[in-house]
């Protein structure tokens, strides 16, 4: 199946995947229920969480991350806002290089999407189709129909203080937490190695405890058991074009 949407999505979209609840200890031991449940297992900022705060669900680090990552992130940004909050004329200049680029892109891949229409309406056109096949046939060839539309309109102001403000963050951790390792994910571009500096130098400074050891090393699992595979530091090239993308580049000299 044509796969150049996905492309796009892949070349233009800089985020931290950081999703998911986790659910609550559930060790046995002399302690009831309740008495677990106002454990405290940390603070941020002074303030106690307690294992009740973990929720319900199936267990994930990922709500440690928004007990604890999530509130220092946001102060971390607030502090540092000169820093990485794109300027209105940034953001201008980008909307109009990725308006360009976008369109460009929809224009180079509206023939591959209309032959995927095609190669759809012929097996349509087959008397001996089941009912279920003919039913998944038709939702492809909506989706392929609605992808022609997407790739008509321009992706706009939105798209492009979402790609500054995730590419000035993830560049200003790399630029001050000791550069590192870059990760390519489906959902974005990472300075991962520098962010979990930046987390390590959070917690040292206060911001941050789990005193629990065993959620503290679920916390940090992203970082040091993931199976990630591939990263950028071996490629020359991509790395480059993390520290400074081409449509930034284009950015700083298009005409608003």
């Amino acid at each position: 199946m044509w796969r150049c949407n996905e492309s796009l999505v892949k070349r233009l979209l800089l985020s931290i995947g950081l999703l998911g609840l986790i659910v609550p200890f559930n060790h046995v031991s002399a302690q009831t229920p309740a008495d677990k449940a106002d454990e405290q297992i940390g603070e941020v900022f002074g303030k106690p969480v307690f294992r009740r705060d973990l929720g319900e669900q199936s267990k994930s680090n990922d709500r440690l991350h928004q007990l604890f990552l999530v509130p220092v992130l946001e102060r971390y940004k607030a502090a540092h806002k000169k820093e990485i909050e794109p300027t209105k004329e940034e953001i201008d200049a980008a909307t109009v290089v990725l308006d360009k680029e976008a369109k460009k892109v929809g224009e180079e891949s509206e023939p591959e999407i209309r032959k995927e229409i095609k190669a759809i309406d012929d097996q349509l056109a087959q008397k001996d189709l089941s009912e279920a096949k003919r039913k998944e046939l038709e939702r492809s060839k909506s989706d392929f129909e609605r992808l022609l539309e997407v790739n008509k309109k321009a992706p706009g102001r939105r798209f492009a203080v979402f790609m500054l403000t995730s590419w000035k963050f993830q560049k200003h951790l790399y630029d001050n937490y000791g550069g590192g390792r870059v990760l390519w994910q489906q959902g974005g571009t990472e300075a991962f190695d520098a962010m979990r500096k930046w987390l390590e130098a959070r917690e040292k400074a206060g911001d941050f405890k789990i005193t629990d050891k065993d959620l503290r090393a679920d916390f940090y699992e992203y970082w040091t058991t993931h199976n990630h595979g591939a990263f950028l530091t071996g490629d020359p090239e991509r790395i480059k074009d993390f520290v400074e993308p081409t449509w930034v580049i284009k950015s700083k000299v298009a005409k608003p």
